[in-house]
């Protein structure tokens, strides 16, 4: 691995010293340090083109081109809202190079701007959007290969043949301000080879980076505060001083677009620094050519200071606006810009702060993970939904999951006492759900009448969480990192409490829809409780394999599909999360607020479960938990798989807890283990 990420960095050094042969030779093409007699002109005969020579207003060298729209009056003279300035030049260039430019405007508003560079072969034309426009001196690189050419010209563009150039300039809604634009350059066009670094932060803004939220607080960060190199980006939320939550997403644009046609072996990493108090780091956010975009949710990190994100591309979740689609639609030859959304809830009077270093190309990594793994047991036709658990006695490895709100952390309001186990078979999955210990605020779950009533008639907006209930949240590939957050949910299932005789009290959500009741998920499952009340009530629920698969999209399973999957050794993605709100409506939290996951909270914002960490209850399928090879016997194939690995203490998800032999599941290979293999001997 290692040897690939030096040939990886190798050619990518290789890349810049390799001369690329054209006819115009790569350097400067324009200092701009003196405008007159050069051949600059205006098209629209404004005359608001002036050489600029303050120092504060240059780049590079002793000049630059301004173009000042606060001359004039705007309501009677409209050319001072569009200005475009050209030159006669001769350029012979390839779809390997690319124009570069240094361009400012100043602080009177960020929406003066250039807006186009174009080129001109005669009357036909090819064009450049610039993206951003916020203030302060970047580079601007436009590859020849992002050039759009005029659809309304039949004659193909030749960039051999460039004889004109043109920066277009506009302003919006506002009188006053300037653009700035210096050092216009013909370079080389980088080209990135994975694995390897495709962004120091030691320059933000000779790399384009721009903020897409419009708030703009990005900065080159001080030496003292990076990860590696000499420099970072500072996203500083303290500039924000009318309270409440603010968004920051920088972007970066490619040209040419960036290779992840390998996307199933590649990840992008990136080092965070946060506080961890307000401020955190949401989202990275892929996009390509094609108007779709990718999200991938980053877990809250641990603990203050640097820490690195690892985001695996198989683990984005896809969408075209805010429609999910299937990553096999992405244009993943085509990735033109990586965005790095970040968040801050409430800034006044503190000093809250991102730092982003070192974004890179990686090869994709699989993780250590902390998750509990919840044995679910074989069941042979034992299990009757009948809102009885005597039949459950029998499913010895069906592992209980014991939840009470009263013992989270960072204790929500809210006391009510769970505890669920699973089973399964090839055709269901079982759910057994017992009330150790309900409050006197008991609010029962309504009745959902032939599973098409949803619980509240507005329960996408908070009716899930009126009641007191059990809900799971699934993902069945296991590859996203955060189950809570809206991405990475395959089926969010709902099971209601009461003591009213009611059977019918099971709600489903699919696809990371936070929509209604998608009740084809759960159309032949089946529910049943019983109980008074009063600390004792019980719920048994199953749900049907085959409609979870046909109501799931195809790519949020494994492949092949969810029944193919369903055997022995099978582990999937489960968090937990108990409703005891008591709420009159959603945003009455005048009383109890007992919502929350094991990890004691509820929003997003707050830190959803992840897949990997230490309150996940990851679900595998089991015979029994002594039957090493999943045949559904142990025997003495099982004893000569585990005893290759007695004594081994290294077990953990990345070797499948010692091949098995660690039955408990708790990181050795010793004599638990071997009185747990004992007791199960010769079963089936």
């Amino acid at each position: 691995m290692k040897l690939k990420i030096l040939l990886g960095c190798a050619l990518f050094i290789i890349a810049f010293s390799i001369p690329v042969l054209a006819v115009t030779p790569l350097g400067q093409i324009d200092s701009f340090d003196n405008i007159v007699g050069t051949g600059w002109t205006e098209v629209s005969d404004t005359n608001l083109m002036r050489q600029e020579l303050e120092p504060n207003n240059v780049y590079e060298g002793i000049g630059s081109m301004r173009i000042k729209f606060e001359d004039g009056n705007p309501s009677t003279d409209p050319n001072d809202w569009q200005v475009t300035v050209q030159r006669e030049i001769a350029l012979d260039v390839n779809n390997s190079l690319a124009l570069t430019f240094w361009t400012n405007n100043n602080a009177v508003s960020s929406k003066e701007h250039v807006e186009q560079l174009i080129v001109f072969q005669g009357d036909n034309k090819a064009w450049f959007n610039v993206p951003g426009t916020n203030t302060g001196w970047r580079k601007i690189t436009a590859a020849m290969s992002a050039f759009t050419p005029d659809p309304n010209n039949s004659t193909a563009f030749d960039m051999n043949a460039i004889d004109k150039i043109q920066f277009y300039c506009s302003t919006y809604d506002v009188q006053g301000g300037s653009v700035w634009i210096d050092d216009l350059r013909l370079e080389a066009v980088p080209v990135y080879m994975s694995p390897c670094q495709i962004d120091s932060f030691d320059n933000i803004a000779a790399f384009n980076w721009y903020d897409d939220r419009k708030h703009g607080w990005m900065f080159q960060a001080p030496p003292g505060e990076v990860n590696e190199g000499t420099g970072s980006m500072k996203l500083d939320f303290t500039l924000w001083n009318t309270g409440g939550n603010v968004d920051i997403e920088p972007i970066r644009i490619f040209n040419p677009p960036l290779d992840f046609n390998d996307y199933k072996n590649l990840a992008i990493t990136l080092w965070v620094w946060s506080d961890r108090t307000n401020s955190k780091f949401r989202e990275i956010i892929l996009y390509d050519d094609a108007n779709h975009n990718g999200r991938f949710v980053a877990h809250p990190p641990d603990s203050n200071g640097w820490t690195k994100v690892v985001a695996n591309l198989t683990a984005f979740s896809w969408y075209t606006d805010n429609t999910p689609v299937s990553p096999h639609d992405v244009n993943w030859s085509s990735i033109r810009t990586i965005g790095l959304f970040s968040s801050c809830g409430e800034t006044i009077g503190y000093n809250h702060a991102i730092y982003y270093d070192d974004l890179r190309i990686d090869s994709n990594q699989v993780f250590l993970s902390d998750a509990t793994i919840v044995n679910a047991d074989r069941t042979f036709g034992t299990i009757i939904v009948d809102g009885c658990a005597a039949d459950w006695a029998t499913l010895d490895d069906s592992d209980v999951v014991d939840f009470d709100l009263a013992a989270v952390p960072d204790q929500p309001r809210g006391n009510l006492h769970v505890k669920y186990r699973l089973a399964w078979d090839p055709n269901y999955l079982y759910i057994l759900v017992e009330e150790v210990y309900g409050d006197t605020l008991i609010k029962e779950a309504l009745q959902v009448g032939g599973f098409g009533v949803p619980w509240s008639l507005n329960d996408h907006l908070g009716g899930d969480a009126y009641y007191d209930a059990l809900a799971l949240y699934f993902d069945f590939t296991n590859i996203h990192w955060i189950l809570g957050g809206e991405e990475g949910i395959s089926l969010w299932l709902y099971l209601g409490l009461a003591s009213q005789g009611q059977t019918n009290l099971m709600m489903a959500w699919t696809n990371a829809d936070w929509g209604n009741h998608k009740p084809a998920a759960v159309a032949n499952g089946n529910y049943a409780e019983t109980g008074t009340g009063l600390g004792n009530r019980v719920v048994e629920a199953r749900i049907s394999w085959q409609d979870v698969n046909s109501a799931v999209d195809s790519w949020r399973l494994p492949e092949g599909g969810l029944p193919a999957a369903i055997k022995p050794g099978y582990i999937f993605g489960c968090n937990p999360r108990v409703n005891d709100s008591e709420k009159s409506s959603l945003w009455n939290f005048t009383v109890e607020k007992g919502t929350a996951w094991l990890n004691g909270k509820m929003w997003d914002w707050q830190g959803t479960p992840s897949a990997i960490g230490i309150y996940a209850k990851d679900v595998r399928l089991v015979c029994s938990a002594a039957d090493l090879d999943y045949d559904c016997h142990v025997n003495f194939k099982d004893y000569a798989q585990f005893a290759e690995e007695w004594y081994n203490d290294g077990c953990n998800n990345l070797n499948n807890f010692c091949n098995g032999a660690d039955i408990v599941i708790d990181g050795a290979v010793d004599t638990i283990d071997l009185a747990e293999l004992a007791q199960e001997w010769l079963s089936e």
